[in-house]
């Protein structure tokens, strides 16, 4: 019976080895075609996605210019059942962060699998500084490292390049919408910084897990977080933006005696070309319609130049 046992476990290891090979080198080879960096950023997070059987993957990037890819998502069509825990590794080159890869399904991740997924980020790290991509020593960190969501910069030059594709399809929406925590300065009154973390941290979890692939949040400032969402009816694409504020209404963080903190947030939304054609006036018509929802009494969703 012992004989038996080590002899499945040995030809098990063997399986997960070969399996693992077979990874890395589908990736080292979609690493040398000839393919653009988000093409490739995009290839990589299918497979693995594919490896792992995950419903969601992310390649969250510390790097900086105008262009950069900032944070990319592959995920299933089918929506996720509920939040999926999340397994994040660091992307490091050289002794120092660049990233993180972010990978989100149902089944817990055994330690096997953590030891390939470190192995992936290593090779992913390689790809983009080998391939002369991108030249992180000269990189301005754009990702912030509380919610590991991009920041300001990298959200306004990520709306800019949204704005100059916009602007060549005569029938593309582009939807902006900030997203404010509700009465969040009372949190850190009351329980204190490392729950207003805490808050901010699940909030920005809730919007990784329900947007879209072809969506992009951003961490805009203190409790306020900026949505970027596109597509061809203005109805249907201010329910992503309020989709995901409901959503926010079943996150909860523990707080002292296990009391459990519940989360709201008002949303101000506007829409390229009605509300404005250029970064600023967009949001500054959406912030104008946050206004809007908080006045109106919180916890609520309004766009520009419609009532709350």
């Amino acid at each position: 019976i012992a004989l038996a046992t080590e002899f499945a476990r040995s030809t098990s290891d063997a399986q997960h080895s070969a399996r693992r090979f077979a990874l890395l080198a589908s990736l080292a080879e979609i690493a040398l075609a000839k393919m653009g960096a988000t093409e490739m950023i995009d290839a990589i997070l299918a497979r693995v996605r594919d490896h792992f059987d995950a419903h969601k993957v992310s390649l969250l990037l510390l790097h900086g210019s105008r262009g950069s890819l900032g944070t990319r998502s592959v995920q299933r069509p089918e929506p996720a059942r509920g939040q999926l825990p999340a397994m994040r590794v660091p992307l490091t080159w050289e002794d120092r962060l660049i990233g993180s890869l972010v990978l989100r399904r149902t089944q817990p991740i055994d330690i096997g699998e953590e030891e390939t997924l470190a192995l992936v980020a290593d090779q992913i790290a390689l790809a983009l500084s080998t391939s002369g991509r991108y030249q992180f020593q000269a990189a301005m960190a754009v990702l912030d490292q509380l919610t590991e969501l991009p920041n300001r910069r990298s959200a306004e030059a990520t709306l800019d390049s949204e704005l100059t594709r916009a602007s060549q399809d005569p029938d593309a929406l582009l939807c902006v919408a900030l997203v404010d925590i509700d009465n969040f300065k009372g949190v850190n009154d009351t329980y204190g910084h490392e729950v207003g973390d805490a808050v901010l941290r699940e909030v920005a979890a809730v919007f990784k897990a329900q947007l879209r692939g072809t969506d992009y949040v951003a961490r805009w400032g203190g409790e306020e977080f900026l949505l970027i969402y596109r597509g061809h009816d203005l109805g249907r694409i201010q329910q992503v933006g309020e989709r995901v504020r409901r959503a926010l209404r079943q996150a909860t963080v523990k707080v002292a005696d296990g009391e459990k903190l519940s989360i709201t947030a008002s949303l101000g939304g506007a829409a390229y070309p009605m509300h404005g054609s250029t970064r600023d006036k967009l949001v500054v018509a959406a912030d104008t319609a946050l206004y809007k929802a908080k006045h109106a009494g919180r916890d609520r969703s309004a766009w520009h130049n419609s009532a709350p």
